[in-house]
């Protein structure tokens, strides 16, 4: 991968807190996994966070300490609300962090190589971050080489089944493009079907799973004995 100055991600989340006792809890979840996300996202350039509530604009959130903004709309479901923060998202920059509001991160974990993947390789439009939904496949490759002389690998998905389910995701501009948006006024669950309907359905940059390793070679990795028998020596 290229040593490049990183641009900046923007970190778009969609929220709606029920005016009921849910709301509250909800609201407490978020302000956990936000807090989560500050502490465990790394990334070589900054990350900006825009909160976009279905309903009125938000107070920011304390447990954000980066750049934040706060957004509101006219109520339209999940669809109008990711519209609503990746189109402003993506007047600044090309990546586009998103994550579920109730996902909390439980090890650090560094966005750099994946989003130096989408900035370099147009044969790709968004990497997932987490493990995909159930009977989704596909295609485990490495996809570049480190100084260590370590791959990063991934799985390229193949498009059926919740391949383009909504899971933490970064998303590059070219993904839209080809795609479109989400579709508003239904239900999330509404949404990501007709999402992920509109990616198994078209061709365009594919979807490829992150799949970060927490092993390397230790000092003694220089010694090579992998290929001397026992016999003979």
């Amino acid at each position: 991968m290229g040593q490049n100055i990183m641009i900046d991600i923007n970190l778009v989340v969609a929220v709606y807190f029920p005016p009921d006792e849910r709301g509250p809890v909800r609201e407490e979840g978020f302000r956990q996994s936000l807090s989560s996300w500050d502490a465990k996202l790394m990334y070589e350039g900054e990350i900006n966070l825009i909160v976009v509530n279905d309903g009125p604009a938000l107070e920011p959130y304390r447990e954000w300490s980066r750049g934040q903004a706060s957004m509101g709309h006219e109520r339209s479901g999940c669809g109008g609300s990711l519209n609503v923060g990746f189109k402003i998202a993506f007047k600044h920059s090309p990546l586009v962090l998103n994550i579920v509001d109730d996902g909390q991160l439980t090890r650090p974990f560094d966005l750099t190589p994946w989003a130096q993947l989408l900035l370099e390789d147009e044969h790709f439009g968004a990497v997932k971050l987490m493990a995909p939904h159930p009977d989704v496949t596909g295609r485990i490759t490495p996809l570049w080489r480190t100084p260590t002389e370590q791959y990063g690998w991934g799985m390229i998905f193949d498009r059926h089944n919740l391949a383009a389910g909504l899971l933490p995701s970064i998303y590059h501009k070219r993904f839209f493009d080809a795609y479109g948006w989400f579709e508003e006024n239904v239900s999330a669950w509404e949404c990501e079907q007709l999402f992920n309907h509109q990616f198994c359905q078209s061709q365009g940059p594919e979807i490829v799973m992150a799949l970060p390793s927490f092993w390397e070679p230790g000092p003694g990795s220089i010694v090579d004995l992998g290929r001397e028998s026992p016999v003979r020596s």
